[in-house]
């Protein structure tokens, strides 16, 4: 049975759009699971130059290695052994034509954080020292990843959670403090209402979990601004 890809034009319009801009672009597609992120992305990779990597629940080492020996199999180029994906990324940088713009993707990429829980600060690296002036699309909009990280040792901390950013609402209390001058003054002291509320950075750190939270840096409700266009069309 053939099986057909439909909807998602929205999410796929937006990729392209992304795709064709005349920078390079830092994408990241997050979801619950079995909603159809890989093969969103896949269409959308399909008649464009690209490496798509599927990482596993693997020791970092053997997963550079591997992304290593694939990305030099399907392009036929000798990239030497490396312990880093930084060292690796400039190898290929330094190997590989990217004339036109090319798409690396990496899915599942929380069984990379798994791994190697600073994996993200790794990327940053590798995109702000490596590939932010080469014409690359790396797997939606320019984004920054929010992270906090628990204030205890490392080993008590249980784990890495992506999460949803808290609205930063406290429980009406404050106290009355007096300040060195003698000035009275009036301190928030209710917790942050997140806290209570699973699924958010708050409750995550609360605990004892590093928080991982894309943010976009486009504010715009895409979603009314179709609905609101609608509007303005009918009427």
């Amino acid at each position: 049975m053939l099986l057909k890809f439909i909807n998602r034009v929205d999410e796929l319009n937006n990729l392209n759009e992304r795709y064709n801009s005349s920078q390079s672009e830092f994408i990241i597609i997050y979801g619950r699971r079995r909603i159809g992120k890989t093969e969103l992305i896949k269409q959308f990779a399909k008649d464009k130059n690209h490496f798509y990597f599927l990482a596993r629940k693997e020791p970092i080492p053997m997963e550079i290695n591997r992304f290593r020996e694939k990305f030099s199999k399907k392009f036929n180029i000798y990239l030497e052994e490396t312990k880093d994906f930084e060292s690796l990324f400039k190898n290929i940088v330094e190997n590989k034509n990217f004339s036109e713009k090319f798409v690396f993707i990496i899915d599942e990429f929380p069984y990379l954080i798994e791994s190697y829980k600073p994996i993200v600060s790794v990327f940053q690296g590798v995109w702000d020292e490596v590939l932010k002036n080469e014409n690359i699309l790396l797997n939606e909009e320019k984004m920054l990843l929010n992270i906090n990280i628990p204030d205890i040792v490392e080993d008590k901390i249980k784990g890495v959670e992506i999460t949803k950013l808290g609205t930063g609402q406290y429980e009406d209390h404050f106290e009355k403090r007096v300040d060195p001058m003698g000035n009275d003054y009036y301190w928030m002291a209710g917790k942050n209402k997140d806290i209570y509320i699973e699924g958010t950075d708050v409750r995550a750190v609360a605990d004892k979990k590093i928080s991982i939270t894309p943010l976009s840096l486009n504010l715009t409700d895409f979603t009314q601004k179709r609905k609101l266009n609608k509007f303005l069309i009918k009427n």
